[in-house]
């Protein structure tokens, strides 16, 4: 601690009293990002203790990035994968690929978060899944509907389950917002926008930013990446499934969503990313 100083050193971060704001030491972040140089390189080798290191370290810097959480769960896992403490082994292509994901994050956002909580924007976001039929999404005035591909199966026995689903459709959410420019002014970057969802599991995995499920966490990277570049953050709500406007769309019941809600008129249709076209089809 510095008396009568403005920036406060305090656990490891730079605390500002005048701004307000909590951020990492210049120079630990400079380190972070040199880390993370080695852990890319091809054909070097750690040991578990290195491995421990890299995990903790990016544990910490997720206080301020809480952006990088979803990409962690492989250095946590990989950090466990040792047989011996001083085995070497080299990063196996997944957790590198999660770790260009943090690098990516670390260098889209600020290096700082404000003490004070951050506004809450209400756009009238509401998504939904079915196994049945398929996603339904309605931000404002704008809903979308997409069906699952014939040879595409969603359900509790199959590759990707309803966690999955109800994940994609905040991604898909998320991509009409950003096709529609509602993230295009300065003013929002630093907002939350809230998401209304009616199931619990992924209201409480896509506000921590990790899942059990791993096709579920491929879906929350994508999430997450989508916010940083947006430089926004998400808070998702449950809903009562019979309070869920976007209930019906999710159903394919079409006609009765825009019977029940005449004011949400305007059909939208973003194109998928590639990770979601051979899953979902457009209506």
């Amino acid at each position: 601690m510095r008396p009568l100083a403005i920036v406060q050193r305090y656990i490891g971060f730079d605390w500002n009293l005048d701004s307000r704001t909590v951020a990492l030491p210049v120079e630990k972040l400079s380190k972070i990002f040199h880390l993370i140089e080695q852990w890319l390189k091809p054909g070097q080798s750690f040991i578990a203790r290195d491995a421990a290191s890299l995990h903790g370290k990016l544990v910490h810097v997720s206080c301020i990035f809480p952006l990088i959480r979803p990409f962690l769960r492989s250095i946590a896992t990989f950090a466990l994968s040792y047989k011996s403490p001083m085995a070497k082994l080299q990063a196996p292509p997944p957790l590198q690929a999660d770790l260009s994901w943090v690098q990516f994050i670390l260098k889209s956002l600020p290096n700082e978060m404000p003490l004070a909580p951050a506004q809450l924007v209400d756009l009238q976001w509401w998504g939904d899944a079915s196994t049945s039929f398929g996603i339904g999404v309605v931000v404002g005035s704008h809903w979308a509907v997409w069906k699952w591909a014939p040879s595409f199966r969603v359900g509790p026995r199959q590759a990707f389950d309803i966690g999955w689903a109800e994940a994609v459709a905040v991604e898909l959410g998320l991509r009409i917002m950003i096709s529609l420019n509602f993230l295009s002014t300065s003013c929002i970057a630093g907002h939350t926008f809230l998401v209304r969802s009616d199931n619990a599991g992924i209201v409480c995995v896509t506000n921590k930013g990790q899942s059990r499920n791993l096709e579920t966490n491929k879906i929350l990277k994508h999430i997450y990446s989508l916010q940083a570049k947006q430089r926004i953050r998400l808070k998702s709500v449950h809903v009562t499934s019979r309070d869920n406007i976007s209930d019906a769309l999710s159903r394919g019941a079409i006609q009765e969503f825009l019977a029940g809600f005449p004011a949400v008129n305007i059909r939208v249709s973003p194109p998928l990313p590639d990770h979601l076209a051979d899953k979902l089809i457009s209506l």
